[in-house]
């Protein structure tokens, strides 16, 4: 519950303004991909790839576990989806926590469940096996900046690869996408593998 306190918090100011949806939209998303290495919040230490277009970050940084991963997307035609996962092997390297407040988007979408692949999931959520969230926002309420905040944890190994990816509603624009943001597990034995720190990409 603090988590998600502070969380909620933080993100007054990343509030998005409701607008109508531009199907015409012509012009790519922006989004901010943000790994919070120490701990899971909006307001906490984290680093920062900004794009329009489809980037490889090729870093790496140092994280606590849990760790967040944040999503802020911006368009003033309004955002169709944001999705936060893994970008590389093994997929199921990372999970994202389902506790209460663990994953949080804001403003939330007006409707409560999505549909991915068939399964009727929470929206925002996490379908299939556990390494993906998602949210998906409609035609009945669309906002100019989103933002979407995951936690997440190590799932037997150390190092993962993750990506953000965000589209609007011009049916002719691209996604706005981060991947390759490698992240490990911090030692904090070690004083050359501390939260935040980069780390050597594989």
């Amino acid at each position: 519950m603090k988590l998600l306190a502070m969380m909620m918090f933080a993100g007054f100011a990343l509030t998005g303004c409701k607008v109508m949806p531009d199907l015409s939209d012509t012009t790519n998303p922006t989004m901010r991909f943000r790994i919070h290495y120490e701990t899971p919040g909006l307001g906490t230490p984290m680093v920062e790839i900004a794009t329009t277009v489809s980037t490889a970050a090729n870093r790496c940084v140092y994280v606590n576990e849990p760790f967040g991963i944040v999503a802020n997307v911006a368009d003033p035609g309004g955002i169709r989806s944001i999705v936060i996962g893994p970008s590389g092997a093994p997929f199921d390297g990372v999970k994202a926590r389902t506790g209460p407040g663990d994953t949080v988007a804001i403003p939330a979408p007006a409707e409560k469940t999505q549909v991915v692949s068939g399964a009727t999931v929470a929206n925002p959520g996490v379908p299939g096996a556990g390494a993906v969230v998602q949210v998906l926002y409609s035609t009945v309420k669309s906002f100019d900046t989103v933002t979407l905040l995951s936690v997440y944890e190590f799932n037997g190994v150390t190092r993962a690869a993750m990506r953000g990816t965000a589209r609007n509603w011009g049916s002719t624009t691209g996604p706005a996408e981060v991947f390759h943001f490698h992240v490990e597990k911090a030692q904090p034995g070690d004083p050359a593998r501390q939260a935040g720190m980069p780390c050597k990409l594989p």
